[in-house]
């Protein structure tokens, strides 16, 4: 239930660079998709890969409701940036009340995730603020939430870092495995190098190419480590995204007390910018990765 909220009871305040730095992390959250996405799919192509069943699959079961937990973290740290923005804005405001019963839902999001206290004290801010707060009362309420909302992207990043990093680096393995164990069985010896940034790197001696089927192996063993490889480049793209939205929310919540001061201003006006271009960046990277 989305609440529209009078803004300008007891006197009007304006917070323009919270309203641009809330703009710049929702759409830096956008650029988080893709990972959440793949992080089961990544299992799924494994599974694809080797034909197994049982334990793997039982993994990926597993990667699909850390799937879930994430979405969960995602959804309540995109409702609380947008009421970061919509309390910020001009007269009215609207927040939305639903997500105080999605953080009442939140559970451990895999090794890292002890963060569950967070996400329901965020959700339960923002679902709180009701009919006739002030708007400064409002913006106080949810700046509280900042540190809150530093530790889920803490725990996001650890999960990526951790648990979608490793299924990578599984999938490349097992990308070797299954092209070597092809390249023997018509008889070509193919010693495959690791997957690296940027695709193969071949030791020497390089293979000699002496025939069209070998010419065809390493050509797409190539194509799979680069897929694989610009994924891991994009999950670095991803890293320096969510460590300036942790640096951001500091500052906001360092800063509360001076939020309409010209220095700071211009400060969060700078890192609503910075926000933005690294989430392009994540955004580029990732689209790499799926075209290559």
């Amino acid at each position: 239930m989305v609440l529209i909220l009078p803004g300008c009871l007891g006197g009007c305040l304006d917070y323009p660079a919270v309203g641009h730095l809330s703009v710049s992390m929702q759409a830096s959250l956008a650029t988080w998709q893709p990972f959440v996405d793949d992080l089961g799919a990544s299992c799924h192509r494994r599974l694809v890969i080797d034909g197994e069943s049982g334990p793997l699959a039982h993994q990926c079961d597993a990667l699909d409701d850390l799937q879930g937990q994430i979405a969960t973290r995602l959804t309540v740290l995109d409702g609380y940036f947008g009421a970061l923005g919509a309390v910020a804005s001009d007269g009215n405001f609207a927040v939305d009340g639903g997500l105080g019963a999605l953080g009442a839902s939140a559970k451990q999001a895999g090794a890292n995730g002890n963060d569950v206290d967070a996400v329901q004290a965020i959700a339960s801010a923002v679902a709180g603020i009701v009919v006739g707060h002030i708007r400064a009362r409002a913006m106080d309420r949810l700046i509280d939430q900042a540190h809150n909302a530093a530790r889920v992207v803490t725990t996001l990043q650890g999960v990526f870092d951790t648990v979608y990093a490793d299924s990578l680096k599984l999938e490349a393995n097992k990308w070797a495995q299954s092209m070597q164990h092809a390249a023997a069985d018509v008889g070509i010896a193919l010693p495959l190098p690791p997957c690296a940034a940027g695709g193969v790197i071949w030791t020497s001696p390089r293979p000699a190419l002496s025939n069209w089927q070998q010419v065809q192996f390493e050509a797409f063993y190539a194509n799979q480590c680069a897929a694989i490889t610009a994924r891991q480049t994009a999950l670095q793209a991803f890293d320096v995204s969510a460590g300036q939205l942790v640096a951001a929310l500091t500052d906001l919540d360092a800063n509360r007390a001076r939020l309409k001061d010209g220095a700071v201003v211009a400060h969060f006006l700078a890192q609503a910018h910075t926000v933005a271009v690294q989430a392009q960046a994540v955004q580029q990277a990732f689209s790499t990765a799926k075209t290559s």
